[in-house]
């Protein structure tokens, strides 16, 4: 079946997968196209199909000359945990790691809905750079300005988290 709305039916639809949390989402991106994906509860499906693309992913690096093996390593982390989960059309590492924050977020914000214990890592990544102030972040990145909304925004998430009691 490869069909992503044919995919998406099938999942919505099936007995065995009806107790599981799940929801539709849709990533308009700059090129007018809509990248339209189920985000499912993980379960043994999600758990295999996670072990098949860190295989696949450890197989078959990205080997692309602007692209630091470490930032590949982060990216990759981060999106199969959001890749695992989601089923339909779903980007390729390539097509992730292309993809603007806005877009990245509305697809992150889904998987944390319904996979309240995903992304933890994330979590406390943000938390710990909410603690910090911009030269401590810029001097992690190596002496690198950090973008003012790039640190304002993390600022802004960690606010909500605590304000919602969440995290």
């Amino acid at each position: 079946m490869s069909d992503p709305n044919q995919v998406i039916e099938s999942l919505q639809n099936s007995i065995q997968f009806i107790h599981l949390r799940k929801e539709l989402i849709e990533i308009p991106l700059p090129d007018g196209s809509v990248k339209r994906m189920l985000v499912l509860e993980n379960c043994g499906l999600t758990n295999a199909r996670r072990g098949r693309m860190d295989r696949s992913i450890k197989d078959n690096p990205l080997n692309v000359e602007f692209i630091d093996p470490l930032e590949e390593y982060g990216a990759a982390r981060l999106y199969v945990d959001l890749a695992c989960v989601s089923f339909g059309d779903v980007p390729s590492l390539i097509e992730f790691m292309a993809m603007r924050p806005e877009e990245t977020s509305v697809w992150m914000d889904a998987v944390m809905r319904v996979n309240p214990d995903m992304l933890q890592w994330i979590r406390d990544m943000l938390d710990a750079l909410n603690e910090m102030d911009k030269h401590e972040i810029e001097k992690l990145l190596g002496g690198k300005p950090l973008p003012a909304a790039s640190n304002e925004s993390m600022k802004k998430k960690g606010r909500k988290r605590r304000r919602s009691g969440s995290g």
